[in-house]
């Protein structure tokens, strides 16, 4: 009833484990990458649009506002005719860094498309997110580059009405193209 002997074989899955924690990492890296714009550094479409859904699905359980804001380079063509197009990405960055660096935490900007950006304001009724664009306008219209120009922005504004998402969106893209049409450099909102 007493063992002879006792037996056993150990492995070593050091290595394994190290793998496995560098793979996750680099999981987390590329989904990162998945989500951001490379040319600017903020949310992609894909991004925005996805934490724009999940806001609405918020909004209707919360009863709480929620608003959008499209916003678009007035005359971009102009910019990279003139200066070139490295001078052109560089407006299209220096852009998206003044409007993230303009909202809360709990929004979120992202590139919605060639020279225009998607912002999520969550918990917003759009006059208040008016006071926030109002900000980014004067900045960007203030900011001058280096060959001595500066750029302009237009911004259309919507407040999430129970809508499907290509509905809310269109609706500040409306209002935004209604803002151009009226002389650039301004905000509307329905």
């Amino acid at each position: 009833g007493k063992p002879v002997f006792l037996a056993g074989i150990v492995f070593d899955i050091t290595d394994r484990k190290e793998k496995q924690k560098q793979l996750e990492q680099d999981n987390i890296v590329l989904l990162e990458k998945t989500r951001k714009d490379e040319m600017t550094g903020i949310q992609n479409h894909r991004a925005v649009v996805e934490f724009l859904n999940d806001q609405m699905a918020i909004s209707i359980q919360t009863k709480q506002p929620l608003s959008v804001a499209m916003i678009d380079i007035d005359d971009f063509k102009k910019v990279n005719d003139q200066y070139g197009h490295v001078v052109g990405d560089e407006v299209l960055r220096q852009t998206a860094q003044i409007i993230a660096d303009s909202v809360r935490e709990t929004d979120l900007v992202g590139r919605y498309g060639g020279e225009e950006y998607l912002v999520v304001f969550s918990q917003t009724k759009k006059r208040d997110a008016e006071k926030v664009l109002s900000r980014i306008l004067s900045k960007i219209r203030e900011f001058q580059y280096e060959q001595g120009f500066c750029v302009t922005v237009s911004a259309g504004i919507s407040q999430y009405n129970n809508e499907t998402l290509s509905e809310f969106v269109a609706r500040a893209d409306k209002c935004m193209y209604e803002a151009k049409k009226a002389g650039k450099d301004r905000i509307f909102f329905d």
